[in-house]
């Protein structure tokens, strides 16, 4: 019987043993190292601990837990101010907590605890001690200071700080030659600057003067402690200024119209350049008001390095008008203190456009069209020349200024060819004078004596007359000539008879003496257009003599 029950429990006893030991292998296990063991610090420090694992399953889920023990009370620690960082990396299987700007109430053991669902595994822990401060260390710098008024002057002071920021303070004081302590406050001189979080403070003075002069310091206190620190202290020497040297160069600058001139300024170097300031002045003659120059409508432009201690002042495109003394004035904004150049003296001379006016008489009748012109040199700047006048004067010396009028003068301007014109669209007799093309200051032409005369009506008939007699007198002759082309073109003369002609012939020549008379009688009968030649026969009766004269009858044959 006793055989049978081992032989059915035995059995039944390895299946579980083999359950429990597999039970026990799936478990995970972790090993926890965590350093350092002990941290000690000063209140206001920063402290770091540290823990890394190992465990026996890697897929096993895990997490991360700090506890602090103080007075035999465990609590957990949690992130709950920017005072606490924890940190876990997964990969490197590590985690950390660091607490900034320790106070005493930070000081017991900490230990970091990992585990999953079936365990933690914790710590070594580290015991931690935050010692409370005694001494503020407070550290001021620089030990001295020296420079000269108008400077700008900054001290700073380092401390220790602690978590509770509204028990601290920090003052500045500024102890007197004679030893009196005052108590220094933001102001428009005074500035002060402090960063309680990071143990720092600053006090900074503008605009030095000798009154400055002293030694500063610093306190740093906790009020809830009746703690408080100095610092060494800073002594500070503000010198006054020396005497300022303004050098203005050049003395003395003369230039065209149209330039570019330059004055210059050197003073003296000095650290605070802020309060600096540089002004320019015109003076346009002797006794004369000042007139502060600006730099508009690019006429001006001003250049300053006041920490190099140079200014200039440029004018560009200058007229006779910019004609004066330039004077730069340095100064400071901090106090009554300035000092001035000798001065610039700056003459202006107008371009002279060598003025060439044309013709120098002209003659013309009423109703004529007349031009006068004036060429001029052609300059850079044609600003020079952006305007000219025309006068004229009469016999009475009258003078006036002529304007464009539609239809009856006019006027242009070309400076880029360097050309003025005037012109009479229709001139009369009132328009006889003097003209003269006027530049201002750069010149003037020499004039145009200008003549007009009246039309001579009677010659004008005349002229008239003659041209009509003219024109008839070239058809008459035209018509003549196209009368004998059309003779020339008929046919020829009928022959006389031979008899006729031989009766000529034997006919004795009358004396030398004697005078023979032809009376030639025309008779036009009406003929067609196209017989309009006349043709006549002359015949002479021998011994037909009326003492001694020879008479002879022509009579016409119309052909």
């Amino acid at each position: 019987m006793s055989l049978q029950l081992a032989n059915i429990f035995l059995p039944l006893l390895f299946l579980l043993c083999l359950r429990i030991g597999a039970a026990e292998n799936t478990a995970a296990v972790f090993v926890v190292n965590q350093t350092p063991p002990s941290i000690r610090a000063m209140e206001g420090s920063e402290f770091t601990i540290e823990c890394t694992f190992t465990t026996s399953n890697n897929s096993t889920k895990w997490f991360a837990e700090w506890n602090k023990i103080r007075n035999n009370v465990t609590a957990k620690v949690n992130k709950v101010t920017d005072q606490i960082i924890l940190l876990a990396d997964a990969e490197k299987r590590s985690l950390s907590l660091t607490v900034k700007k320790a106070n005493i109430t930070d000081s017991g053991t900490y230990v970091c605890g990992v585990g999953s669902k079936d365990g933690t595994s914790p710590g070594n822990g580290t015991q931690v001690t935050i010692d409370e401060i005694t001494d503020l260390m407070v550290n001021q710098t620089p030990t001295s200071i020296s420079d000269l008024e108008g400077s700008h002057l900054t001290m700073n002071c380092t401390f220790k700080t602690v978590s509770n920021h509204s028990t601290m303070y920090v003052r500045w004081y500024n102890y007197w030659t004679e030893g009196l302590k005052k108590e220094l406050v933001n102001e428009s001189e005074v500035i002060t600057t402090l960063h309680l979080a990071n143990g720092f403070a600053s006090l900074t003075l503008k605009n030095t003067n000798s009154s400055n002069t002293g030694t500063y310091m610093c306190e740093v206190g906790i009020t809830a402690r009746n703690l408080s620190g100095n610092g060494t202290g800073t002594l500070v020497t503000i010198e006054k200024l020396p005497k300022l040297m303004v050098n203005q160069t050049p003395a003395n600058i003369q230039e065209p119209e149209g330039s570019d001139l330059t004055m210059e300024c050197r003073f003296m170097e000095l650290k605070n350049h802020e309060t600096l300031y540089v002004k320019w002045y015109k003076h346009n003659g002797t006794g004369a008001t000042k007139k502060e120059l600006m730099s508009e409508r690019g006429r001006g432009s001003a250049s300053l390095a006041l920490e190099k201690g140079f200014a200039s002042f440029t004018l560009k495109n200058v007229s006779v008008t910019d004609t004066g003394t330039y004077v730069c004035e340095v100064g400071s904004t901090a106090r009554n203190w300035s000092a001035s150049g000798a001065g610039t003296q700056v003459t202006i001379t107008p371009v002279d456009l060598l003025v060439n006016q044309t013709p120098a008489v002209m003659n013309g009748s009423e109703g004529d069209k007349l031009t006068i012109e004036c060429r001029f040199k052609v300059v850079k700047d044609s600003s020079t020349t952006s305007s000219v006048k025309w006068y004229k004067t009469g016999a009475d010396g009258h003078k006036e200024e002529l304007k464009n009028r539609t239809g009856i003068v006019t006027t242009a301007l070309d400076s880029s060819k360097g050309l003025a014109s005037l012109t009479f669209i229709k001139i009369n007799r009132n328009d006889s004078g003097l003209y003269r093309c006027d530049f201002g200051k750069n010149g003037s032409g020499n004039g145009t004596r200008v003549t007009i005369h009246a039309h001579d009506q009677k010659l004008s008939i005349y002229i008239v007359l003659g041209a009509v007699a003219g024109t008839l007198l070239f058809f008459l002759v035209l018509g003549i000539l196209l009368r004998r082309c059309r003779q020339c073109s008929k046919e020829p003369l009928q022959s006389r008879s031979e008899a006729e002609m031989n009766q000529l012939e034997m006919s004795s020549p009358p004396p030398a003496d004697e005078v023979t008379y032809v009376d030639l009688n025309f008779h036009k009968r009406d003929a067609k257009a196209e017989e309009e030649v006349v043709y006549t026969e002359v015949k002479i009766r021998p011994k037909q003599r009326d003492g001694n004269d020879i008479y002879a009858k022509v009579k016409p044959h119309q052909h």
